[in-house]
């Protein structure tokens, strides 16, 4: 794995607005191990639905995988530690040697850091104040994160549609 590093991306569901209710179970939504090949030039990117059952790592439990990371404390505790192991795991002990976790607000920040990101949008989405109609066009950071949030009313509302168009988002 010397020309390989595997890297786990997660984008967890908090914002400050949830922050500030009683709710302290904050989850890991979008779970992607991307493998960088350097020798071939490169970039992999496997998903896994948040909603898998797994064996959460340092713990006797079977849970959904996006659960994985608050069972061990979150960002205040060794929750990317455990979501690492429980992923490494899961795919048969295949290594993942560093982890990058962004918020919502961190995907909004980064996407308006950079000026927006042209994308085509595919499907019309209505989520949480925003409207998106299909077309290339320039999208802020609440519009990019509400693209890649949306599920219901969209296709057949799977997580796995969601999945590709996250991956798609990235990738373009």
């Amino acid at each position: 794995m010397k020309e390989r590093v595997n890297i786990l991306l997660m984008g967890i569901d908090y914002t400050d607005e949830r922050g500030e209710t009683e709710r302290t179970d904050f989850r890991t939504d979008t779970i992607m191990l991307m493998c960088v090949d350097f020798v071939k030039g490169r970039v992999d990117m496997l998903s896994v639905p948040r909603d898998s059952y797994a064996d959460i790592a340092w713990t006797d439990h079977r849970w959904k995988i996006n659960g994985a990371y608050m069972s061990a404390g979150g960002r205040e505790g060794r929750g990317f530690e455990c979501l690492m192991e429980t992923v490494s795991m899961t795919l048969g002990g295949i290594p993942v040697d560093h982890y990058v976790g962004v918020e919502m607000q961190g995907l909004r920040d980064i996407v308006d850091a950079i000026g927006g990101v042209w994308y085509d949008v595919d499907y019309e989405i209505k989520l949480d104040g925003v409207h998106l109609r299909p077309g290339y066009q320039l999208l802020d950071g609440e519009q990019a994160l509400q693209y890649c949030r949306a599920r219901k009313g969209i296709t057949s509302g799977t997580d796995i549609d969601r999945i590709d168009r996250q991956q798609r988002f990235l990738l373009d």
